[in-house]
């Protein structure tokens, strides 16, 4: 049992968090707290065993929340930003499936950027995004890469800002596979574009037809029905949300 001075170190957040956790929550924190010593059977664990297994266990207790960002861990553990940011890292790192599941956390964060223009004397726009996962900014960054762009990582950790082509050829890796003929031949005839483009090109088209136009004010969020939109064209190969593009003159 914890006497006073012990539980007077603890952070007010955590204990509120065991004085209201059930027997049952209270017992799964004590289990994921002992987990990294078994693993190696009392071998020396790894500083970021422990720390993971520490803030599984505030999970737990309901203390943090899965969605938690490192903004939320630099307030309640009091931790500089860079380690709050390899904290989530490490979180989501290990509570990765497959590289499927990654994609579709990709996939929701490509769908709802904001779009800017940029401010150095051209109009190049930008679309950007908030990427609080570090784990889907890498593959994200990742993914750029493979597409022959280079990201602009902005003065955040976070923000990712890309030109149009750039995000096109990201979004037409992220369509199923079984889905891009179709969208293919669709986005052809809304563009009217040559038979010889590639998918990521004739995206590139529509897309930076009608961002002009959105990037109205810098970073303009995109509306709750394009974002919808995008999310369909992702996951299923819905072209629809392409016609709203092409219909917004820049």
């Amino acid at each position: 049992m914890m006497n006073s001075k012990t539980e007077s170190d603890l952070p007010d957040f955590l204990v509120t968090a065991m004085k209201q956790a059930s027997k049952k929550q209270l017992a799964s924190a004590l289990e994921l707290l002992l987990e990294p010593y078994f693993l190696t059977t009392f071998r020396a664990a790894r500083t970021q065993d422990h720390e993971v297994a520490a803030l599984r266990a505030m999970e737990a207790l309901n203390a943090l929340k899965q969605q938690d960002d490192e903004y939320d861990y630099m307030l309640r553990l009091r931790v500089t930003r860079a380690k709050a940011r390899n904290l989530v890292y490490q979180v989501h790192l290990q509570q990765l499936e497959s590289e499927a599941a990654l994609d579709d956390l990709v996939c929701k964060v490509i769908a709802a950027p904001s779009i800017e223009k940029a401010t150095s004397g051209h109009s190049q726009t930008h679309w950007v995004l908030d990427i609080p996962n570090p784990l889907v900014m890498e593959r994200i960054r990742q993914r750029v890469r493979k597409a022959g762009f280079v990201s602009d990582g902005s003065f955040s950790p976070s923000i990712v800002k890309l030109p149009v082509n750039a995000y096109a050829a990201v979004l037409a890796e992220l369509v199923p596979q079984n889905k891009r003929t179709n969208l293919l031949n669709q986005a052809r005839q809304l563009a009217h574009a040559s038979e010889k483009l590639p998918l990521k090109d004739v995206l590139g088209s529509i897309l930076a037809n009608g961002a002009g136009k959105l990037a109205g004010k810098a970073g303009e969020q995109l509306s709750e029905d394009l974002v919808t939109g995008l999310g369909n064209l992702l996951q299923k190969g819905d072209w629809r949300v392409l016609q709203r593009f092409w219909e917004i003159k820049g």
